[in-house]
Formats: C-alpha cells, structure tokens, sequence
C-alpha cells in the first residue's frame, strides 16, 4: 500500500505524455505536429484536472501548505489555449518541446534531492540526465548548427528518454520511500518500547519502599520459682 501511495500519479501521467508525442515525433515527424499538440494539450488538462481532484482530497489543515488548485488551474488553462492556437504557433513548436526538456530535466534535482533523503547512496545517474535532457533541449531551442533534416527525431528521442526518465525515478523512489518508511516504522516502534521501559523504571522508583515493621524483643519479668524445700531435721531415720 505505501507503495502505491509513493507513486505520483501526474508525473506518471505526464511521462505518458512525453511517450506518446515522442512516438508521433519520430515516426510521423512534421505530420505529426497537429496530433502532438493535441496529445499536450490534453496531457496538461488531465494533469490539470487531478491536481484540482487531489486538492479536494486533502485534510482542510494540508491544503494551506499546498496551491493544487490554482495549479491546476492553470495546467488546464495553458492546456485549452495550446489547443485553440496550435494552427498558429508552428513556428514555435520547436521551443516548446525545448523547454518542456529543460523543465523535465530540472525536475531531476528534485528527484536527486528526494532520493538522497530517502537513503539511495548515489545520486549521479540522475545529474546525468538532467544535463542530457537540458543539453538537448538547448540544442532545440538556439539551434548552434544545422539540424532541420532531423530535428524530429531529435526532439521525439528527447521526448522518450524524458517519459522513461520519469517512470524510472518514479517506481525507484517509490521502492526506496517505501522502504525509509518501514525502517522509520521500526525505529518509532523501538523509541516507543524504550521511553515505556523507562517510563515503568521510573515510576518504580517513585514507589515507596513497603514498611518492614521490626518486633521489638520482649523482656521478661517472671523470677524463676527457687526451690525452698530443706532437708526435714525430724525425717525419720531408717530404722537400723
């Protein structure tokens, strides 16, 4: 169950997202731009969506430290408008696919830094792809050299290695959190049996000690009787 509870369900959401215009990017390249969009759009109102569900889902005391709502908000927002002008901003398709990389890739310090807390001991593979998602993302948007022949394929390889990337750091975080919670459960469940232990030797020594009640010795008075009796002078002899 804590597993599953470790799962994050927008960010599994979002790597499918990721897949699938990937897939589109590199097989049907320039064709497949009017479904991509789509895919996005839809991708970040669904996002959307759950993250207003999740909002009405917490305690009233969590939602003061969380902004699901107006977060959610705005991924359908931004979703809608993608999708009402994804005709007119063909040209920009490129630097949004760039800086979507750029922002999965940052994403990547927050897994790393989650990680660490949660016991995993190397944290390198995931520095290595956050500057493999940014550099190619960066590579998208200022184009330093010719890439139009194969941009697609460029930008649908980033798009999938961003939906693995995702899905990865998501099951090996769940493993591991599940795991800190069972020894953290151990460790609570220990301190609880030590401060009851110490609890019970102290209220032992509060307790006070039972009387011993000491008879005192009795001291008698009787004076023994002294036999008084004296030979009678008069006793008859024996007869000789």
């Amino acid at each position: 169950m804590t597993f599953l509870k470790s799962i994050k369900k927008n960010s599994i959401l979002i790597a499918a997202m990721y897949g699938v215009m990937g897939y589109f990017l590199i097989l049907q390249k320039e064709k497949s731009l009017d479904i991509v969009l789509t895919v996005l759009a839809a991708g970040l109102a669904a996002a959307g969506f759950f993250s207003i569900v999740r909002y009405f889902l917490l305690k009233i005391d969590e939602r003061f430290k969380r902004n699901d709502f107006i977060i959610g908000i705005v991924l359908i927002a931004a979703g809608a408008v993608i999708y009402l002008v994804k005709n007119n901003i063909s040209d920009m398709t490129d630097n949004i696919f760039g800086v979507m990389m750029i922002v999965n890739g940052l994403f990547c310090i927050q897994d790393a830094l989650d990680a660490k807390y949660v016991g995993m001991s190397s944290v390198g593979v995931y520095i290595l792809l956050m500057l493999i998602e940014i550099g190619i993302g960066a590579i998208i948007i200022l184009k330093p050299f010719e890439i139009d022949n194969s941009k697609y394929i460029l930008i649908g390889g980033g798009m999938l290695l961003c939906a693995v990337e995702n899905i990865l750091s998501n099951i090996f975080l769940a493993i591991y959190r599940t795991g800190y919670e069972v020894k953290l459960r151990k460790k609570e469940k220990e301190e609880e049996r030590l401060r009851k232990a110490e609890e019970e030797a102290r209220n032992k020594a509060s307790e006070p000690e039972p009387e011993v009640e000491i008879e005192e010795p009795k001291l008698s008075f009787e004076v023994p009787e002294v036999d008084n009796t004296e030979d009678d002078p008069e006793e008859e002899k024996p007869l000789e």
